[in-house]
């Protein structure tokens, strides 16, 4: 399993061993660099740069489906226990409590609110999975924007998206869990989440800006 922190790990030594491949000495002891490699093979992308073997770059709209967030305030939730039994994932716990990039429910659960009342849910709610992110759509400063939890360990609990949250799903198993958080948090995504985000107070991204960021991602 491949968190954020190891996923760049595994990206630096791809593009260190990509470095040491592209020297080669001449017959004088000079050093030369090797012609561009073919198409597909560590290729190099404008945003990322050398692409490591194996390593593909996808939109996040080609990866992720965006589902339905609800728009629902804090002060229609409550502590876990004290209320109903569907969890609200809000945009400022994603800021403020968690503080990890996987919100585990066996670990975590009493740390995240509950609805006062199934009242208040729309018609037909998006009720997420294991592996589902859940992003924060706004925020006060530019490095909060589209922080993301993946979540695990729902174990049939009903949990929706709550206020200011972008949720979506990889239905194409295109990455792996653990992975999915890092994706965004990629220093040349944040560059370009920062430059789609808008506001004045408080910054805020949409899923058309979100859709066309590309992501990075590791073969499976």
């Amino acid at each position: 399993m491949v968190g954020w922190g190891s996923a760049l790990q595994i990206e630096k030594e791809g593009r260190n061993r990509l470095s040491i491949r592209r020297e080669k000495r001449t017959p004088t002891g000079n050093r030369e660099k090797s012609r561009t490699p073919p198409h597909g093979t560590n290729a190099r992308n404008p945003l990322f740069g050398r692409v490591p073997t194996g390593w593909s770059v996808k939109k996040f709209s080609d990866v992720f489906r965006f589902l339905g967030s609800e728009p629902i305030p804090r002060d229609l939730l409550t502590k876990a226990g004290e209320g109903s039994q569907t969890y609200c994932i809000h945009y400022g716990d994603i800021h403020a409590k968690y503080t990890k990039e996987i919100l585990d429910f066996e670990v975590e659960s009493q740390q995240v609110p509950v609805l006062r009342s199934n009242d208040v849910l729309s018609q037909k709610p998006d009720y997420l999975m294991n592996g589902d992110l859940v992003i924060a759509d706004a925020s006060e400063d530019y490095q909060g924007i589209a922080e993301a939890v993946e979540l695990r360990n729902l174990k049939g609990r009903r949990v929706v998206g709550g206020l200011h949250t972008i949720t979506a799903r990889d239905t194409g198993g295109d990455t792996l869990p653990g992975y999915r958080t890092y994706a965004l948090r990629h220093p040349a995504v944040r560059k370009r989440i920062m430059r789609a985000a808008n506001g004045l107070s408080v910054f805020g991204i949409s899923k058309s800006n979100l859709s066309k960021i590309d992501i990075l991602l590791p073969p499976r």
